[in-house]
C-alpha cells in the first residue's frame, strides 16, 4: 500500500484456439485500488483455482480483461474532473474578458 492507494499484482491464464495466455489486466483503466476492502474483495474473488470469465478482445487476443466495464466510481471522478477544467476555463475567460473593459 502506498499514499496513492494499494497495488497488487493479480495473474491468471486463458486460451483461446488451443493456444494458453497470462494477463494481470483486471479492468480497462485504472488498476489502482483506492480501499484495502476494494482489493481484498477482488483478491477473495479471483483467488488461485477459482475458474471466472476472461473478456478477450476478437482482434488481439493478447488483451484480456477480468472487469470489461468501468466502475461508476471513475466515471464520477472523470465528470467532476471534466466540470472544474470548464469551470477553470470559463472563469478565466470572464477575468480576461472583465478586464478587457476596464
Amino acid at each position: 500500500e502506498s499514499g496513492g492507494g494499494v497495488h497488487f499484482t493479480l495473474r491468471y491464464t486463458y486460451e483461446i484456439d488451443g493456444v494458453q495466455r497470462e494477463s494481470s489486466r483486471i479492468r480497462l483503466l485504472w488498476s489502482t485500488y483506492w480501499f484495502r476492502y476494494s482489493a481484498k474483495r477482488l483478491c477473495k474473488k479471483y483467488s488461485k483455482g477459482n475458474e471466472v470469465a476472461v473478456y478477450v478482445n476478437p482482434k488481439d487476443h493478447s488483451e484480456a480483461v477480468l472487469e470489461p466495464v468501468m466502475q461508476y466510481c471513475y466515471l464520477i471522478f472523470l465528470f467532476m474532473f471534466a466540470a472544474t477544467l470548464l469551470l477553470y476555463a470559463a472563469m478565466s475567460f470572464v477575468v480576461k474578458l472583465v478586464g478587457f473593459f476596464h
